[in-house]
């Protein structure tokens, strides 16, 4: 027995020794510096990958994007599993505590309008855009779709397709709205596009959002 109570404790303790030296990536949000540990099986692009993040960045014209990460082996961005951190553009100055940022968030997503916007509105957008970087119009289906909300996120989620004549591909988005030191971030996280793996990896983007540290920028 005590055997086995050692064997676990010294999995436990690696586990952690692994957490504490998975490397850090690091941002600004309008001079608030943002960091948050690298989650495990994820890694920055790097090479071909790095310019595809740079790409796909650029086809969410209402975002800046602080931060993308592929799986780690994913040498150019091809897989499924993938995510990125953002602020909107129009939310960039803006200073707010988390509490009353997530209810003016969650009473703003009950609205027929922004509820119109998060659908099909949004689709529209997503294909001009990607239009414009890629030179190829896709087709789109599906919509992001509000999931309620907790103290951390305001939470959006669905499964979105994907179709021009070359590729065909479906995504489930897992999407955390929040505010960490007093400026507004967006968490999403994108997998292989089942329905189940929406809800599941709400769970993934709220310790994301709990895991992200923020430092007053400096006078």
């Amino acid at each position: 027995m005590m055997f086995k109570v050692a064997i676990v404790a010294a999995v436990a303790a690696a586990t952690l020794a692994a957490a504490d030296t998975a490397p850090v990536q690091a941002w600004q949000v309008a001079g608030v510096e943002m960091s948050m540990k690298t989650p495990a099986g994820f890694c920055a692009p790097t090479g071909t990958g790095a310019g595809v993040a740079q790409m796909v960045a650029a086809t969410d014209e209402a975002s800046v994007t602080h931060l993308t990460m592929f799986q780690c082996g994913d040498a150019d961005g091809s897989k499924p599993d993938y995510f990125m951190v953002k602020t909107p553009k129009a939310a960039l100055t803006v200073t707010t505590e988390r509490a009353p940022f997530l209810d003016s968030i969650a009473a703003a997503m009950k609205t027929p309008t922004i509820q119109a916007r998060i659908g099909t509105v949004t689709n529209e957008d997503v294909a001009k855009n990607f239009d414009k970087v890629f030179g190829d119009r896709p087709d789109i289906g599906g919509a992001i779709k509000p999931l309620g909300r907790d103290d951390v996120c305001v939470y959006l989620g669905g499964v979105m397709s994907y179709k021009t004549p070359l590729i065909s591909y479906s995504r489930a988005v897992s999407g955390c709205i929040t505010a960490v030191g007093g400026k507004v971030i967006t968490i999403t996280r994108y997998s292989d596009g089942v329905p189940a793996n929406v809800v599941k990896h709400l769970a993934t983007v709220r310790a994301m959002a709990l895991a992200v540290n923020a430092k007053a920028p400096k006078p």
